[in-house]
């Protein structure tokens, strides 16, 4: 690899393309008549590259490698052509795809062309894939400074140097990583100086390091937990910390040597994320419990930690925070709702992680080798997201591998993941179950397509279809369907849910003039041969299309959808559409929850307007906040330069009443393109609920979304030039179980071609889901 550098604007990758060779064209006729022949490629219809040209005997070979610049979901068309004379080409064919879509392991693929000039196909040969630029911070400490001491010292551990070495290993063999971009840490190098310099001078402030680029913090050693200083937020009044080679002994001036606190790493990769961006992956292989279990295996955790000092390392973790909000930076290792990077976890808060002998009686961390045999299979790690890496893990004795942060539905290393969600299996005395529940939108009957295992970037072969029988709010039975033919399903399958719904659920679709290339799709939508039988009517209005919604929301907040271009693939639109109408529309009829929640919409402010080197950071402006109020139109107003307001910010409270622990997610429905965004989704299944049960004589839980410690981006409320108004709708859906609802998001569909004893009985699951309608409006 080389270390040319190309600043990234927001959303665009670098990618590689080879165009091998093209066989079979010596068939064709034309091809008998040519000079020699040459290959375009063009990204969103605009050329960027053409390869030399070759002649005309025998099949044409082009090995032509280049790198460019993309958006991910941009369209690629390479195009061959035939030189006919000095003046004169033909088109031969064309192979065009979504970048999103085409392949991208880096192997050869073979596509056939149908010949523009003659019918007689030909295949291209070519090679795609993401280009790599990966920078690293790897420590591994078995051997701590303090371990001879006699009282206070940290034991010695053994498989922690094996670990990083077997990261650096694997990531030279996928990636070919020059060994620069590596700075490797072990035993007597990683001091806690050497460890804090290294983020700084290595990640933060190395110029080679482009906004964007793929950054990897390996850590393996012992964790430990502190008592926390006064005035520091914390958990049980504890600190956790991971332990450089020198803690518990003391530097020249006679002073003590602390381990380094998770708000000091958070603080680091806090300021990491605004320098070098949100493509950043913590691996951390030790552990911070701090109980005595008798297991097999020696535990990366260690007691007996001083307390540390109120003003240890303030300058690096209050970096970017206003003074108000110092006592409340967020406590928990690694911050798991940090949206700069994502965390893969050895185990639990409450659990350790374990190192054992593995094969050649190596000893190894049971995470980071399981961890490494698996991508170690994969051909392309840049197609696996980090949720479902950690969903592939074989099982581990004792401890159970965490993926948090909100991002970890991405790809590994700021790759290209597009797979749908499959859901685990498990077999209960011969009944299956999954976890899919009525809050996702199953019911009865929903099918559910068996998938047995495979790859994690390749989704492999269906081996049958299981249906819902009973439901519950958060998992459902599956059972055979009657006409369906026994098969058997092995270990480690998964499900998929396919878009289905209940008849009354199907959207109805009426297309004026009719279009011969939408067909019904079962149980998604429906053509209909009248306009007052339709949810949706499709009228042609000179070169655009004009969208009417009948459906029972949208045409009392949002009826006209007006100059979209033609599509295509309209079928692939409806399919979108159907997908935003249903969630839009559903919720638990029950309403357990009705007049216990509350959210209101709070103005922000910016608190540093004076430090324009760092990230704005937001809090609310003093006034009165507006309580939204459901199922009608909150008015908001749209973000005007003539009015001073360009940079009116808005964030969110969400106030819990009632006496249930809960998990909320706010999820905005877009009428103007269909799309569907997560403003809010708690980062990981092992942290507390965000919203807390009120307790008698206490005030009820508050969650503040946008600004404090959800740390979500504030929100601003646009309309495009000419627009006076806009409508959008935020639905809140609350549950006492934490949810993957990632499965709701979508990209706008305009997008898309392009046993016994006594037992106290569980609570029951509930879940319940509010509506609030934004109508924008100019001031």
């Amino acid at each position: 690899m080389d270390d040319t550098h190309i600043a990234l604007a927001p959303g665009f990758c670098q990618f590689e393309l080879t165009v091998i060779d093209a066989t079979g064209l010596c068939k064709t006729p034309i091809w008998s008549q040519s000079q020699g022949s040459y290959v375009t490629v063009a990204i969103g219809g605009k050329q960027i590259h053409e390869t030399p040209i070759v002649d005309g005997r025998g099949d044409p070979e082009w090995k032509d490698t280049f790198q460019f610049v993309a958006k991910r979901d941009d369209e690629l068309t390479i195009s061959i052509y035939a030189i006919k004379s000095s003046n004169s080409k033909t088109l031969l064919g064309k192979v065009e795809g979504s970048l999103e879509k085409v392949d991208c392991t880096g192997d050869e693929m073979s596509r056939e062309v149908s010949a523009t000039q003659s019918g007689t196909p030909f295949t291209l040969k070519f090679r795609f894939k993401p280009r790599s630029r990966l920078f690293g911070l790897i420590i591994g400490i078995d051997k701590y400074q303090s371990s001879s001491n006699q009282s206070g010292g940290i034991h010695n551990l053994r498989g922690c140097k094996a670990d990083a070495q077997s990261m650096i290993d694997l990531l030279s063999r996928k990636f070919h990583i020059r060994s620069s971009h590596f700075l490797c840490l072990a035993d007597e190098r990683a001091t806690r100086n050497a460890i804090i310099n290294g983020f700084q001078h290595h990640l933060i402030e190395n110029n080679n390091i482009e906004r964007g680029d793929a950054i990897l913090v390996f850590y393996a050693g012992h964790g430990s937990r502190a008592a926390a200083p006064k005035g520091w937020n914390a958990d049980e009044k504890k600190v956790e910390t991971i332990c450089p080679y020198d803690e518990r002994t003391f530097d020249c001036d006679g002073k003590e040597i602390f381990g380094i606190p998770d708000r000091t790493f958070g603080g680091l990769l806090r300021k990491l994320c605004s320098f070098k961006g949100d493509n950043i992956t913590v691996i951390c292989d030790s552990c911070h419990s701090g109980g005595n279990t008798r297991m097999l295996g020696v535990a990366r955790e260690v007691g007996g930690a001083s307390p540390l000092p109120e003003e240890l390392d303030k300058d690096i973790w209050s970096w970017g925070l206003p003074p108000a909000a110092e006592s409340k930076v967020h406590i928990g290792f690694l911050d798991v709702t940090m949206s700069s990077h994502v965390l893969l976890a050895a185990c639990r808060h409450n659990e350790v992680a374990l190192e054992n002998a593995s094969t050649k009686s190596m000893v190894r961390g049971a995470f980071t080798h399981s961890l490494v045999n698996l991508l170690d299979e994969e051909k392309d790690l840049t197609r696996i997201a980090y949720s479902a890496l950690i969903d592939r893990l074989p099982p581990l004795e004792n401890q159970h591998p965490q993926c948090n942060g909100k991002n970890k539905a991405r790809a590994l290393f700021g790759g290209v993941a597009n797979h749908p969600k499959l859901f685990k299996l498990s077999n209960h005395c011969g009944t299956y179950r999954t976890e899919a529940g009525d809050i996702l939108g199953v019911v009865q009957g929903t099918p559910f397509a068996i998938n047995a295992p495979g790859g994690i970037t390749s989704l492999s072969s269906e081996i049958g279809i299981l249906e819902a029988d009973a439901v519950f709010p958060h998992w459902c039975t599956l059972r055979r369907r009657s006409t369906d033919m026994e098969f058997t399903i092995p270990p480690g399958a998964r499900a998929l849910m396919p878009p289905w719904r209940q008849a009354a659920n199907v959207l109805k679709v009426f297309i004026e003039p009719p279009r011969d290339d939408v067909q019904c799709v079962e149980h998604v939508f429906s053509v209909v041969n009248s306009p007052k039988s339709a949810d949706l009517v499709i009228r042609t209005r000179g070169d655009t299309l004009q969208y009417e919604r009948f459906d029972s929301i949208m045409w009392k907040y949002a009826r006209l959808l007006d100059d979209i271009p033609p599509e295509p693939n309209l079928s692939d639109v409806l399919k979108g559409v159907s997908h935003f109408n249903f969630h839009l529309s559903r919720g638990n009829i029950g309403q357990p929850l009705k007049q216990l929640i509350e959210v209101v919409l709070h103005p922000l402010t910016q608190s540093n307007p004076d430090q324009i080197s760092e990230e704005a950071i937001y809090i609310p402006n003093g006034h009165t906040g507006m309580p939204l109020a459901v199922d009608r139109e909150n008015v908001v107003f749209a973000a005007s330069e003539a009015n001073g307001d360009h940079d009116q910010f808005y964030g969110l409270s969400v106030t819990n009443n009632s006496g249930r622990h809960l998990f909320p997610y706010l999820v905005y429905f877009d009428p103007s393109d269909y799309s569907i965004q997560s403003w809010y989704h708690p980062p990981a299944e092992t942290i507390a609920a965000p919203l807390p049960a009120r307790r008698n004589d206490s005030r009820p839980s508050e969650l503040k979304v946008g600004y404090g410690q959800a740390d979500v981006d504030a929100f601003q409320f646009t309309l495009a030039d000419g627009i006076p108004e806009d409508v959008g709708f935020l639905r809140l859906f609350v549950s006492t179980t934490y949810v993957d609802m990632s499965v709701l998001e979508q990209q706008s569909p305009f997008l898309v071609s392009r046993g016994g004893g006594m037992k106290k009985p569980p609570a029951m699951d509930i879940w319940d889901a509010w509506t609030y309608v934004f109508k924008t409006v100019r001031r």
